[in-house]
């Protein structure tokens, strides 16, 4: 089949959160011609919290180059780290002359704009705005579905126009892909369930190798209330666990039990703090598929003053009586850790094509250090956008294989028509889909 070519580019950035709009930004402030492809509206850095860690008020870079190592049990790339840590103030510095609303804390800062539920939204409205400043371009409702590689080199992308319901190709001459990571999948998340690994997806088909994909982080303190859920607030603050007590059905101390000593726990230890609770409810001590956070003795002078858990508190004594009776609380697939393999410049081994954010891997180890997310995003976004312009700059066009790109969209119709399901066929499919991932490979898998 003929497929269109809807529209070209010097650079092509695959995904709108923090990642992918840093990428964008950087990328059109060195000349570049930016297109950003966009899947849908939204994306999980905007129902974040809007923490970044980072060397600030007393907290050194060997600080959080130590504490970045301790967290990912000792098998985080080095080099990748000692880049986040010594770049994220300087990230820090361009976000805030691009708008960004934030307060500072010890080892972090935290955005101040945006609902309290989902503080991250600031951080891709400041990127949003410094983007529209520059004539970022953008295309709604493009699914990528494939890389274009030809002779080594990255010549654009086949997807799926939403709109026309028709595959479309995207030429350019170097590609950043940072489409996030895949919560999506799992039953219980707090990520968009859109976020369904379509970036490893496409790095795999592309030849690229895939690496720390067994480390899934689970976040361990989910709210299992639907009413606070519907209005964007899915999690429980980390610095909580360290003032309550979450316990098992038989009133057990989970902290005690399993010997978690460091602080704060549900920042520095998420995983095996997930692992403990996860572990207490498939034995058989959990209440209704959750332990209990009791936060019954936490008063006014305990609860923690930093303003992402202050807050919470009324709605949390509000909805959840939480001052009165312990709270239920889960585990929730939160973030991948894999992804492609890259470089220190996001470069792939392929010509033109970069990654960053939750795409790519190396930074976090076995487990990623709270807080760290937004500043891989921002610091390896930035570093993305920079080296694909640079590549875009001196690199020449070359000539999209036209063959090669009706067949791939031959191949995908193909499928399509194959599989012959309806939306809503699809839609019970994908929650079967996520039922078993949260059974079989969630937080304890024993293969």
């Amino acid at each position: 089949m003929i497929v269109d070519l809807c529209d070209k580019a010097d650079v092509l950035v695959i995904g709108s959160g923090a990642a992918g709009l840093m990428a964008a930004v950087k990328a059109r402030e060195r000349g570049a011609d930016v297109l950003v492809a966009l899947k849908s509206a939204g994306c999980s850095t905007d129902r974040s919290g809007g923490g970044l860690a980072m060397a600030t008020e007393g907290y050194s870079v060997a600080d959080h180059v130590r504490d970045t190592v301790e967290s990912g049990r000792f098998i985080g790339e080095e080099r990748f780290i000692r880049i986040l840590s010594e770049e994220a103030p300087s990230r820090f510095k361009e976000l805030r002359d691009y708008g960004l609303r934030a307060q500072v804390f010890h080892g972090y800062v935290i955005c101040a704009g945006g609902p309290a539920s989902a503080r991250g939204s600031e951080l891709t409205r400041a990127l949003r705005n410094r983007a529209d400043a520059l004539a970022v371009r953008s295309q709604p409702g493009f699914q990528a579905v494939d890389l274009i590689v030809d002779k080594g080199r990255v010549t654009g992308v086949l997807g799926f126009d939403a709109e026309a319901q028709k595959p479309v190709f995207v030429e350019s001459k170097s590609i950043v892909l940072a489409t996030g990571g895949a919560g999506g999948i799992y039953a219980k998340t707090d990520n968009d369930p859109r976020n369904t690994g379509d970036g490893y997806a496409m790095a795999y088909r592309a030849g690229l190798k895939l690496r720390d994909m067994e480390f899934v982080q689970f976040y361990p303190l989910g709210i299992d209330d639907e009413k606070l859920k519907a209005e964007g607030i899915g999690l429980f603050p980390p610095n909580l666990a360290d003032v309550g007590e979450i316990r098992n059905a038989k009133g057990e101390d989970l902290l005690e039990k399993h010997n978690l000593k460091m602080r704060p726990v549900a920042i520095k230890a998420r995983d095996l703090l997930s692992r403990a609770i996860f572990l207490e409810i498939q034995e058989g001590n959990g209440v209704d598929g959750c332990v209990l956070l009791d936060l019954t003795g936490v008063d006014d002078e305990r609860w923690p003053k930093d303003h992402a858990t202050l807050v919470y508190k009324d709605a949390f004594r509000r909805d959840l009586r939480c001052a009165e009776r312990p709270v239920l609380t889960t585990p929730v697939c939160h973030f991948f850790i894999g992804g492609a393999a890259i470089d220190e410049e996001c470069g792939t081994g392929i010509d033109g094509l970069y990654i960053a954010g939750e795409s790519g891997a190396g930074v976090h180890g076995a487990n990623r250090m709270g807080r760290n997310s937004l500043s891989d995003a921002v610091v390896f976004g930035g570093r993305a956008g920079e080296s694909a312009a640079r590549f875009a700059a001196k690199a020449g066009s070359v000539k999209p294989d036209s063959g090669q790109i009706s067949d791939l969209a031959d191949k995908r119709i193909r499928l399509r028509e194959r599989a012959g399901l309806s939306p809503g066929a699809i839609t019970d499919l994908m929650q079967r889909v996520r039922d078993v991932m949260w059974r079989y490979v969630g937080v304890i898998r024993d293969a």
